[in-house]
């Protein structure tokens, strides 16, 4: 434990920080850093798949969605599904990207079910974007958790790419228009209250 103290001092005298992609970008383990580097590593092997915060993504919130990234995707019935289609169609649509190998998406999966039930009548809706899998795993993992929200699958993650992710669990909440309203990382009371203050605008 005092090794690991003292590999995270000697870290953040070295200028780094110890959330966003700054601390991240700097984890590159040189000759005289490499015992450092695997004291970090254990420290992050032991914390599930990374509820990260402060990290920037490719979308500051205001800003538009650029073409690509108003994607059109396969869903889990066979056909395709065009977020700008659902744009059109819904006040708010919440883009979260997810897996099911990543313990903290799991997690929010329960509340997410409750934020889509509670509002999808007011013209919201949750858009689960599946990073990597496949559409048997997905669609299986769906039955089990009783997901009530569109299920999209990034095989490729080309669109996961275009948004500029470092981690998951990572939502926008987007309006009709493409604006970026908010950023969170992992289900929190910020976007919870988001979604109803514009709802309700």
């Amino acid at each position: 434990m005092r090794k690991i103290k003292e590999a995270l001092r000697r870290t953040k005298d070295e200028g780094r920080k110890t959330n966003g992609f700054n601390f991240f970008s700097s984890l590159v383990p040189r000759p005289s850093s490499f015992v450092n580097w695997l004291l970090i590593l254990f420290i992050f092997s032991i914390s599930g798949c990374g509820k990260m915060t402060g990290i920037p993504m490719g979308n500051p919130v205001g800003g538009e969605l650029t073409a690509a990234q108003k994607f059109t995707l396969k869903n889990l019935d066979g056909g395709v599904t065009e977020l700008n289609q659902l744009l059109s169609q819904k006040k708010l649509v919440l883009i979260n990207f997810w897996a099911t190998w990543c313990g903290y998406c799991v997690e929010e999966m329960p509340d997410l079910v409750k934020l889509q039930a509670a509002n999808e009548s007011r013209g919201f809706t949750v858009l689960a974007v599946n990073v990597g899998e496949s559409g048997k795993q997905v669609s299986d993992f769906a039955k089990k958790m009783g997901l009530n929200f569109p299920i999209v699958l990034d095989e490729d993650n080309a669109v996961s790419q275009s948004y500029g992710l470092v981690g998951i669990p990572v939502s926008y909440l987007v309006g009709s228009t493409g604006k970026v309203l908010g950023e969170y990382h992992g289900f929190t009371p910020k976007l919870v209250s988001d979604i109803e203050g514009n709802l309700t605008a």
